[in-house]
């Protein structure tokens, strides 16, 4: 049993480094590609997102990715855990709010947030006991 646990939190554990090397990467693209982000929005809102609204957003996937790659860092330790949790809560709230209040994104990427970090922020949920010593 011991081997079981022991592989799940190594494949969750790389979970958490591939969400933050997506943060991160989403980061550098909106940081030297600002305007590249519009083709991720409806139609109609695609002339209300600003360079300064897409670097803006790159600050908030920069820091969750630093979070990310923290809990990955300092594995089983339970606050950099919990930040880890929290960071990829973050992007399914956006994407949330974006789509039911303004409708400015489109299904998929709320769909890519959902299966994503969603998938690894249930994951970790899950596990939290047995990782951090709960």
């Amino acid at each position: 049993m011991a081997n079981v646990a022991a592989a799940e939190h190594t494949y969750l554990r790389y979970g958490i480094l591939f969400t933050a090397f997506i943060g991160v990467a989403g980061y550098i693209s909106l940081t030297f590609s600002p305007s590249a982000i519009r083709a991720n929005y409806t139609p109609t809102h695609r002339p209300h997102f600003t360079t300064l609204a897409a670097r803006s957003l790159g600050a908030w996937f920069f820091l969750c990715g630093i979070l990310r790659f923290g809990g990955w860092y300092y594995w089983g330790e339970r606050g950099w855990y919990d930040a880890c949790m929290v960071s990829l809560a973050v992007p399914l709230w956006h994407y949330t709010v974006e789509r039911v209040a303004f409708g400015s994104v489109g299904l998929k990427q709320v769909f890519l947030a959902y299966a994503i970090d969603g998938g690894v922020l249930v994951w970790m949920w899950l596990s939290r006991g047995r990782v951090v010593g709960l």
